[in-house]
């Protein structure tokens, strides 16, 4: 129910502050308003669950990762349908937003870094390790920006990449500053969570 609130509240905010001619670029908030209640942890867990053999426990995660997916579509839903949002107009805006990163990689960098600091705090890691969680940010979205566009493996590969390179560096940084494995590459993943996607994939069910 708060994932479907907070879904609900901040589209209808986003909304607000951008289709009153505060933006010239309206579709690209609202698309990302929500983003931050991607399951995105409840996914890795589960995908570490079913790795590890805890076929039990994986399962719930799943389901618990599907309900708030289901939430993010019924707030949505329901502010578009206050708002009276035209269905066809925002299904082709969205489809028209690029996918392809138009800036450079240092600005990359920073929005990556900004969302592993971010979400690190949602889940209270120490404030010592915000900086470490950070630079891991840093590193697995240029490494996938790299792989995917530089040498063109696709956004799949380039994320296995990414991830791989920051679970090595922790496998050495987990000695260093005397924390789980987890505390340091979770976070640092986060932002290569295909959010974007995950939000376009509900859109024509808010639509239909």
């Amino acid at each position: 129910m708060s994932i479907a609130i907070a879904a609900l509240i901040s589209t209808f905010l986003a909304y607000l502050t951008t289709f009153t001619g505060l933006s010239t670029t309206p579709y690209h908030p609202l698309l990302a308003c929500a983003l931050f209640i991607v399951p995105g942890v409840p996914i890795i867990n589960f995908v570490d669950d079913m790795i590890d053999n805890y076929i039990q426990v994986g399962i719930v995660r799943a389901v618990n990762t599907v309900l708030m997916v289901c939430a993010m579509a019924f707030g949505i839903v329901i502010a578009m349908r206050l708002l009276v949002i035209e269905d066809v107009v925002i299904d082709k805006k969205f489809s028209e937003l690029s996918m392809v990163p138009h800036d450079t990689y240092w600005v990359y960098a920073l929005a990556a870094a900004i969302s592993a600091v971010g979400f690190s705090m949602i889940f209270n890691i120490q404030r010592r390790l915000l900086w470490v969680v950070a630079m891991g940010g840093m590193i697995a979205v240029c490494t996938r920006n790299f792989v995917n566009f530089e040498l063109g493996f696709g956004p799949v590969l380039g994320s296995f990449m990414g991830s791989i390179v920051v679970s090595l560096i922790a496998v050495k940084a987990v000695h260093w500053f005397h924390v789980p494995n987890h505390v340091l590459t979770i976070p640092s993943v986060i932002p290569m969570i295909p959010g974007v996607l995950m939000y376009r994939s509900l859109l024509p069910a808010v639509i239909w």
